[in-house]
């Protein structure tokens, strides 16, 4: 396999984006509580199967998944929004809990 510079940025980026954005999910997952820790987790399994669609994909069809940078930033673009979007949640959440005296 015979790699160009370009082809190792790729797959420098794309390996940095992936642990970037299993190492947010991590970061959310210790800092929430309850059902919470279940929700900002969701992106790790989804980022996987997306993994694994590519390489499935790529073993029975060499061209099938041509755009495989794209659909790696665009699965942990998706996860990070998610992510973001669960802890401003929970964070209205427990402010709207605190403000009613129930929390």
């Amino acid at each position: 396999m015979n790699l160009s510079n370009m082809d190792l940025v790729v797959w420098i980026v794309m390996l940095v984006a992936s642990v970037m954005n299993i190492g947010g999910s991590i970061y959310a997952i210790r800092r929430c509580h309850g059902f919470w820790r279940f929700a900002v987790g969701l992106p790790i399994p989804g980022l996987l199967v997306v993994g694994l669609s590519i390489i499935l994909g790529v073993w029975r069809e060499p061209t099938s998944h041509n755009l495989w940078p794209l659909e790696i930033l665009v699965a942990c673009g998706c996860g990070v929004i998610f992510v973001m979007g669960v802890m401003g949640l929970e964070r209205w959440c427990v402010a709207f809990r605190k403000a009613k005296g129930t929390a």
